[in-house]
């Protein structure tokens, strides 16, 4: 569904045709990018404009934030996994206190509902050479989130790949690979962009 619903958009491949066991979808003429093509202030900025469309995409799904219960698994799962004393050196017992406080400052009437990939690493990324043009790859992490999620999420999930999918709390601290002057080019250009 989340394809078909992209493809529809179009955003990613094209979806030629769908049977019982797979689908058929165009063939793009792209490379995939590498780690060294984020640090190129042009594709960089083309990697921004691309990702704030695809954030702003009207999918049709439910429009209720999912990350909230998720950490609140994940941190459950954490300490059942973790020693007492890793428990301790993590903190894992105040973390559920700075979820429910993330939670009450980013939630309300005016929060922004959007669609992350979540595994939005260069090699998800496609581009043509001669017409500049990106187009995402569809990523089975792909989800309803915040505003806030998607925009950390995302930026360090394109210059970290080890944390794409191991959640929002390790990328609020995450040093990114990339420098300042990478991160001053995409986060402007991201937001400036209608999307």
């Amino acid at each position: 569904m989340t394809f078909e619903s992209m493809s529809k958009h179009g955003q990613g491949p094209r979806l030629l045709g769908r049977f019982p066991t797979g689908r058929v979808e165009e063939f793009i003429h792209a490379r995939t990018l590498s780690a060294t093509n984020l640090c190129d202030a042009e594709i960089s900025a083309l990697i921004a404009t691309k990702l704030r469309e695809f954030h702003d995409l009207h999918m049709p799904s439910p429009k209720n934030v999912m990350l909230w219960n998720r950490l609140r698994n994940w941190l459950c799962a954490s300490k059942w996994l973790c020693s007492l004393d890793e428990v301790k050196a993590f903190k894992l017992d105040s973390i559920e206190m700075e979820i429910s406080r993330l939670e009450k400052e980013l939630s309300g009437e005016n929060q922004s509902i959007g669609f992350c990939h979540n595994d939005l690493q260069y090699g998800n990324i496609m581009m043509d050479e001669e017409t500049r043009v990106e187009t995402i790859i569809v990523s089975s992490y792909t989800q309803i989130v915040n505003c806030a999620h998607r925009h950390v999420i995302s930026q360090s999930t394109l210059f970290n790949h080890g944390f794409s999918y191991d959640g929002f709390v390790k990328s609020l601290w995450v040093a990114y690979a990339t420098g300042l002057e990478e991160r001053e080019i995409f986060v402007p250009t991201y937001l400036n962009s209608s999307g």
